[in-house]
């Protein structure tokens, strides 16, 4: 028995769709993203498909069997073992939970068969997998503060909340702490990035909580000017004090209240950019970089004089 999808004959001359030479014809690139084969990591096109079947929650051998069973129509489960070299007994575990996932259904026979749903609905039913455990999740949420806010609380303390801080890694955490407490804020979000900075957290969609924010509290954005930027600040619709831009060689950080900073590191190790970010409530490091703020008034002058020299 193997695990190794390119070592089974079955599966690789037949799964296959026709490639001359049976070469890959993609990379992977662990950032996400599919490119044209440069000679390394190279990925068959089924093997494309498994990566992408595993970003919807399909365990590999689940995805194996999965695909054969699309591209091969009904198969008895033995059938199935033996072509993708699988334990009988994880065979009919895959199977059940894929029926279960509403990825395939069973044609009444003797042994029965297992047929394949066409690949647009299986994503369909995946999603909608997805979709209703996020709805149980916010129920759950709510479910969760009600309890918490049912508890006694505790006595009031005169003990001054403690400076801290807290090292975040990886995108998603910190697009996560980012939208936090700019939905948080009470009076005031000043942001300071460059125009890639910007870039990232206009995708990432912590921009969209800005903008909402920039209806109850004062928003300050301050980045180097550029065509990215210029773009940015328009889809975003700042009024036109609430942006400025700078020719100066700024650090990219989310300040708000005055209260609560989120400072933005990136590290290079091994030729790849590792997101990094620091968040703190620490006075001092807030008040040295409240500086910044005197950069931030509107000034017709250098923005003009930006334009000039970057030809825009």
């Amino acid at each position: 028995m193997t695990d190794n999808f390119e070592d089974d004959p079955v599966s690789e001359t037949a799964l296959l769709p026709p490639i001359e030479g049976r070469e890959p014809i993609l990379s992977y690139k662990k950032n996400g993203i599919w490119k044209p084969s440069l000679g390394h990591e190279k990925l068959t096109v089924i093997e494309l498909m498994q990566e992408s079947l595993s970003k919807f929650g399909l365990l590999k051998n689940e995805a194996k069997v999965y695909l054969y069973l699309a591209r091969f129509g009904g198969q008895k489960a033995q059938r199935v073992s033996e072509a993708l070299s699988l334990h009988r007994t994880e065979t009919y575990k895959i199977l059940k939970k894929l029926e279960k996932m509403g990825l395939i259904y069973r044609v009444l026979d003797k042994p029965a068969k297992f047929v394949a749903l066409p690949i647009d609905q299986a994503l369909s039913n995946l999603i909608e997998i997805k979709r209703q455990r996020l709805m149980l999740l916010e129920k759950a949420k709510e479910e969760i503060v009600k309890l918490w806010l049912s508890l006694p609380r505790p006595s009031e303390s005169s003990e001054v909340e403690k400076e801290s801080f807290q090292v975040l890694k990886g995108m998603l955490r910190i697009n996560a702490k980012a939208s936090e407490i700019i939905r948080n804020a009470k009076k005031e979000v000043f942001i300071v990035a460059t125009d890639d900075k910007l870039f990232q957290m206009f995708h990432s969609g912590v921009l969209d909580d800005l903008r909402r924010s920039s209806r109850r509290v004062n928003v300050k954005l301050l980045t180097n000017y550029s065509l990215k930027s210029h773009f940015i600040v328009k889809k975003i619709r700042l009024n036109k004090g609430e942006f400025s831009y700078t020719d100066l060689n700024i650090p990219s950080f989310i300040l708000v209240d005055e209260e609560e900073l989120l400072f933005f590191l990136e590290d290079h190790i091994d030729n790849k950019k590792e997101f990094r970010a620091m968040w703190t409530n620490q006075k001092e490091i807030i008040k040295a970089l409240r500086i910044l703020r005197f950069f931030s008034a509107e000034d017709e002058k250098v923005t003009k004089g930006l334009k000039m020299r970057l030809n825009l």
